[in-house]
């Protein structure tokens, strides 16, 4: 009897053991996504790199006033999806940010009216006009009113895996540009309509 309790015990203590030395991750899948989006907001790209599964991924955001204004205005308005122990977790994530299609359309609405008020000269598409593009912008994003400016709020998928014991992020292509306000999308937009004004 004493030997089936010793043996017993053992058991118990090898459980406990091996429980207790499976690494959890340190932060939740919900957590992981909040504060990389909150370093990626902050354009702290290293520390959001930090929560990517591939850390040498190179991270991007535009460097410009237009994209300052999205990065900084990127808020987490939920998290939710189910975890499995292994593979990809996608999670729905639903961001607000600053809505960059209707930023740059009043842009170059702004720009053409510049334009016509000039001598009546044929208008060309101001999108390779950086320098002019970068004067509208500032007039339009004022640093004081970012607050006011046209907000969407979408639903994002953010893939995940569980990687050294900790929840990752996937980054592909696409999800940045989402998380950069869908820029190279809405540029392609503005592209169709003009193409197809007369």
């Amino acid at each position: 009897m004493k030997k089936m309790i010793q043996i017993f015990t053992g058991l118990i203590l090898l459980a406990v053991f091996f429980t207790g030395c499976a690494k959890k991750p340190e932060l939740s899948a919900e957590d992981t996504v909040r504060v990389f989006v909150q370093a990626f907001s902050a354009g702290d790209l290293e520390e959001a790199r930090t929560y990517l599964s591939d850390k040498n991924y190179p991270l991007t955001q535009p460097q410009n006033r237009l994209g300052e204004v999205i990065r900084t205005s990127l808020r987490v308005v939920s998290v939710s999806g189910d975890l499995s122990a292994d593979g990809v977790n996608p999670m729905d994530v639903t961001l607000e940010m600053a809505d960059s299609l209707q930023i740059m359309s009043r842009a170059l609405m702004l720009y053409w009216f510049e334009e016509q008020k000039a001598a009546g000269q044929d208008l060309e598409i101001p999108l390779q006009d950086s320098s002019k593009m970068t004067e509208i912008y500032q007039q339009i994003l004022p640093e004081s009113e970012s607050d006011q400016l046209p907000k969407v709020t979408a639903l994002y998928i953010f893939p995940l895996i569980i990687s050294g014991g900790q929840y990752k992020i996937v980054m592909d292509p696409h999800l940045e540009d989402q998380l950069n306000g869908n820029l190279t999308n809405n540029l392609e937009n503005i592209y169709k309509i003009i193409e197809a004004v007369p």
